[in-house]
């Protein structure tokens, strides 16, 4: 009977291909579940999107069917290949000289082998195509946001990176991601709506350089946060290679913090928080700062009520406010503990007329709430360091 010899440097690269198909198959499972963990919009939209699957699984069933065939007949060709063709000496060896069953094992794992990597082939196709279908429903969802505050009467329109599964950051893939979004709401929307995007401070500045170079030609209103608050500097190495309008400075704590960022014109707008950088007196310092460099203020202003009086009347008192950031409808946040003498009308603030910021605050009705113990997300990049959320 005839004996195969394996050499040790062929025996140990078939294990590592092995091991790269084993890491491949991982990664794609990974992407899997990181684009279904995606938002899919609303019920229309995935009832639009499930026309659209159906017509594409059609489409790759009528193409699985020609694809069969076409590697049933290619199966029947290789085996005839070296099924008619005597083997070489070599073959002859190790088959002990039995010509006719050097031909037919030969033949067999060859035909084999073209199925094995054919299927494979089709599979990678059919499963890609079903992903793509999956992800555009996921990139739509996004635009689909952006038409409803549009008809809403909002002029802007904010993304941020998407947040990773499972907490592993991947900053690359989480800014391609973003610009895809990026480029749906744009073409959705046109230019009836400024886009504003949040990086949050997670990027590097090469990964920071590299996204905001490709969102140039989105027409950003403006890119907050692409670098870590401490790394000032880095906002010159980002401004000397891009061109977008950067924001920073909700983590900063005082004038003292903000000034080579507007002294060296490395951002265009100020984006102070009045509740870390020193309450409204140092806020207008900060903004006076700014308004002598041409720089708009850009109050940060992820909180309740009382912050956004706050950063109301901040914006009445100076020249250069830009929009005001409101995640909390102020006359619906706990409106027995919080009353407001000021109402969001649509899409703006009217002006308070009460005493001091304009909201009263109800001690005894707060006392009845608890305080909500909780834990921000843990992100880390795949060294296992963290990075921010």
């Amino acid at each position: 009977m005839f004996q195969m010899d394996i050499e040790v440097f062929e025996q140990v690269m078939i294990f590592i291909v092995l091991a790269i198909a084993g890491v491949a198959l991982g990664y794609a499972l990974w992407l899997r579940n990181y684009i279904m963990a995606a938002d899919k919009g609303n019920a229309e939209m995935q009832r639009h999107w499930g026309h659209i699957r159906d017509g594409a699984n059609a489409y790759l069933r009528t193409q699985l069917k020609t694809v069969v065939v076409m590697i049933a007949l290619l199966t029947v060709a290789m085996f005839l290949s070296v099924f008619v063709v005597s083997p070489t000496p070599e073959a002859n060896e190790y088959f002990d000289g039995d010509k006719d069953t050097a031909r037919l094992v030969i033949a067999i794992a060859r035909a084999l082998a073209f199925v094995m990597g054919s299927s494979f082939s089709a599979m990678v196709g059919f499963f890609g195509m079903n992903m793509a279908v999956q992800g555009n429903v996921r990139v739509a969802a996004a635009a689909e946001r952006a038409v409803l505050q549009l008809e809403e009467g909002h002029r802007y329109f904010r993304l941020g990176l998407p947040d990773p599964e499972r907490e592993h950051f991947d900053p690359r893939k989480a800014a391609r991601q973003l610009l895809e979004q990026l480029q749906a709401v744009r073409k959705v929307i046109g230019d009836r709506m400024e886009l504003m995007v949040d990086l949050h401070t997670r990027l590097t500045p090469p990964d920071a350089i590299w996204f905001c170079q490709r969102a140039e030609e989105l027409d950003l209103f403006v890119v907050e946060d692409p670098l870590r608050s401490e790394f000032v500097a880095g906002y010159r190495q980002l401004r000397d290679q891009t061109r977008v309008p950067l924001a920073a400075g909700e983590q900063w704590a005082s004038k003292w913090e903000f000034r080579q960022a507007i002294e060296e014109n490395l951002i265009d707008y100020a984006r102070m928080d009045i509740c870390i950088a020193g309450g409204l007196t140092e806020a207008k310092k900060i903004a006076a700062m700014a308004e002598a460099h041409l720089i708009r203020i850009l109050p940060h202003n992820p909180l309740g009520p009382v912050c956004t009086a706050a950063s109301l009347h901040l914006n009445l008192a100076v020249d250069n406010a830009g929009p005001q950031e409101v995640i909390f409808h102020p006359n619906r946040t706990l409106p027995d503990v919080f009353n407001c003498n000021f109402q969001l009308e649509g899409t703006r603030l009217n002006i308070p007329d009460a005493p001091g910021l304009g909201v009263h605050f109800n001690r005894e009705t707060a006392l009845k709430y608890p305080p909500i113990d909780s834990e921000p997300p843990h992100f880390h990049l795949e060294d296992g360091t963290y990075t921010n959320y």
